[in-house]
Order: C-alpha cells, then sequence, then structure tokens
C-alpha cells in the first residue's frame, strides 16, 4: 500500500535515496507506517533537543556544520533531508512504540541492505547489530543517510 499524502509530502523532502527504499519498504511491510519528518527547522530542532529527544544542539554549530550534525536540517548545500522519522500505523493512529518501530526497522534495512546500504538506524547508531543494548541513545523512529548528499 502506497504512502498517504501527507506522508508522502514528508518524504519528498528527503535524499532521493531515502525516498526509494522507504517506498519499496511501504510496499513490503505488514506493519503499516507513516513519514513523520522529514526536513526540519533550526527551530523544530532546538525543541526536539530541548524536550530530549535529539542530541544535536543547534546552538553548538554554525550554520554551516549544522546540516552535517543534524541530517533532518537543510540550507542551499543540503536542499534535501538526509534523514527521516517514521511511526507505525495501526488501531486508528500513529504510534511509537518499540516492538513495532523494531519491526519497521528490520524492513527498512533490509531494503537499504538489498539496494546500497546507505542508511543507518538510530535503534543501532554504531551499525553492530547489537540493537537497543549498547548505545547511549535511542531513536527508534529514525533514519539517515551514512554520509549525507549535497544537492
Amino acid at each position: 500500500m502506497p504512502f498517504s499524502k501527507t506522508s508522502a509530502d514528508r518524504l519528498a523532502t528527503c535524499d532521493p535515496y531515502i525516498q526509494r527504499v522507504l517506498n519499496r519498504a511501504i510496499e513490503i511491510s505488514e506493519v503499516d507506517f507513516g513519514v513523520a519528518q522529514g526536513e526540519r527547522t533550526v527551530a523544530e530542532q532546538q525543541q526536539y533537543f530541548d524536550e530530549g529527544k535529539s542530541r544535536v544542539n543547534p546552538k553548538a554549530y554554525t550554520a554551516e556544520e549544522l546540516p552535517l550534525k543534524g541530517y533532518h536540517i537543510t540550507n542551499e548545500i543540503y536542499t534535501k533531508s538526509g534523514a527521516v522519522d517514521v511511526y507505525a500505523y495501526y488501531q486508528g493512529g500513529a504510534k511509537w512504540d518499540e516492538k513495532h518501530l523494531t519491526y519497521i526497522a528490520g524492513v527498512i534495512m533490509a531494503v537499504d541492505g538489498m539496494m546500497e546500504n546507505k542508511l543507518k538506524w538510530g535503534g543501532n547508531w554504531d551499525m553492530d547489530g547489537e540493537i537497543l543494548i549498547d548505545q547511549g541513545f535511542d531513536d527508534l523512529p529514525h533514519f539517515q543517510m551514512i554520509t549525507r548528499n549535497k544537492g
């Protein structure tokens, strides 16, 4: 099943590779999911940092450095978000529970693995296969490019 218009619009703000991976993942996932966010403003990033939902503090970086730390942030060099946040959709609404997000991550990372292996997941930042046990910060809805693309 395809993404809703809202999710598709959010996904369109992301790197074309992220778009390809997620569009394929939604086709094969047994758990419906949506796109919570692609591109993010600096003000939104500051809010997420202040709420403890992100480790990237915009105040710690210059405007040029920030998109290389907060992959959701865009500017004239990085015109598409290098990251995407997803949610599970069931029982009539968006959910962010570990069980469903981990399943969705498995689907997304499997699709990525069959394509070009360009993504990392916020449940396995160090990409060692040890999920949710060896990190200081879990961000289960979050996927980002390993290396950010310009343009």
